[in-house]
């Protein structure tokens, strides 16, 4: 158990992580989850993954239906995400597509 690595998260220490959009990652590139957790916004729950390079993508909240019961596998550090394009869902802004592999 690495305390030091413990007592940052906890005292919310340390430098924060870019957050970027799941769109700015590349498309079809798999990057590795580090972390997820399930928090609350402003615009209600959703998934925060932590991904290799130190960067914080938040999910869509449609897929907190379906990826809720399985936080703790995706933050195993054996799961990986991939974006692989957009979908016009004729609301405004296209929907974000992506896919979670090698859990």
């Amino acid at each position: 158990m690495d305390m030091l690595k413990i007592n940052q998260y906890l005292l919310i220490e340390g430098e924060p992580k870019p957050i970027i959009k799941l769109k700015e990652l590349t498309k079809d590139v798999a990057y590795k989850i580090n972390s997820a957790e399930i928090v609350s916004t402003r615009f209600g729950d959703t998934i925060r993954l932590v991904i290799e390079g130190d960067k914080t993508v938040f999910l869509p909240q449609r897929s907190i239906q379906v990826l809720k019961q399985h936080v703790i596998e995706l933050g195993n550090g054996k799961c990986s995400i991939v974006f692989t394009g957009e979908k016009d869902t004729g609301k405004g802004n296209p929907a974000a597509l992506f896919k979670i592999i090698n859990c």
